[in-house]
């Protein structure tokens, strides 16, 4: 009888032992785990990684000014740098190579920090343009690259996305904008922003709030200043999420994702090449 009871338990700790099991392999196949390793710069910047289904990407947003090979990125110019130029009748008396340097002007890689304030690039990283992504001198540590639209698409899928919903210029999904957003104490929590009452802060009151382990921030976007205009930031600080992928549209466009504070979706757009977006880097 003692020997029958025995053979009971074991049988039936093994049967808990299988339903651990499959839960964790369930748990694992849900969620994200972030990777034990980082990656390093070419500035000596080192980034967390996390592995999403079979994508390992970096779990911090670009803070690089220098390409691989070492050369160095350009930088527009800065709000002051701006006005002072305002000041003096910029369109009539400013020589060709200053305007050039005008953040809107550039046609080749740039990058910029949000409100021209460092301390934000080290909390959210820089704002780069489309042209730093295109670069064939690569932004991104050796053997890692900026994402494609359908490495995104896949991010998107293993998180949930519906097929029909992959290609469309619009909010798309359901909870995958949740997902992908963490730290919530970066996300503004005034009692309204753009008219929407606090209730609609859909991002990080969402269940789903941060469960991938990609941990995007809200650091803003820099636009472009006409002539005469003041510099403008736009989507700024705590509102929004804006990523570059590798994919252009044509010659003034490329493909972008964003993650908004009102919103657990993910948007994904075209944008003007020289506008300053952040970038996450993806394992080749």
């Amino acid at each position: 009888m003692t020997e029958d009871k025995s053979k009971s338990l074991a049988i039936h700790q093994n049967d808990s032992l299988v339903r651990v099991e499959r839960s964790i392999a369930l748990t694992n196949k849900l969620l994200s785990t972030i990777d034990d390793n980082t990656v390093t710069d070419i500035d000596g910047n080192v980034y967390k990684t996390v592995k999403i289904g079979d994508q390992v990407w970096m779990a911090e947003n670009l803070k690089v000014t220098h390409y691989r090979n070492g050369d160095k990125l350009a930088s527009g110019l800065t709000f002051k740098e701006f006005n002072k130029l305002k000041e003096t009748k910029y369109s009539n008396e400013v020589s060709a190579d200053v305007k050039d340097k005008v953040w809107g002007n550039f046609k080749d890689g740039a990058y910029c920090h949000y409100d021209d304030d460092l301390v934000n690039t080290e909390i959210y990283g820089n704002l780069y343009n489309w042209y730093a992504v295109d670069d064939s001198r690569g932004i991104a540590p050796e053997g890692w690259h900026v994402p494609t639209d359908n490495d995104w698409i896949d991010l998107e899928e293993y998180l949930g996305m519906d097929l029909q919903e992959y290609f469309e210029l619009s909010f798309r999904g359901t909870n995958e904008g949740s997902q992908l957003a963490g730290n919530a104490d970066l996300w503004r929590t005034e009692e309204s922003y753009l008219g929407r009452p606090q209730d609609e802060y859909i991002i990080k009151y969402n269940t789903t709030f941060g469960s991938s382990g990609f941990f995007a921030l809200p650091g803003g976007k820099r636009k472009r200043q006409n002539m005469g205009n003041i510099l403008k930031w736009d989507d700024g600080l705590g509102t929004t999420a804006c990523f570059w992928t590798s994919s252009d549209c044509n010659d003034d466009r490329a493909l972008n994702r964003s993650i908004k504070i009102f919103s657990s979706l993910i948007y994904r757009d075209e944008d003007r090449k020289w506008r300053g977006l952040s970038i996450r880097c993806i394992k080749d």
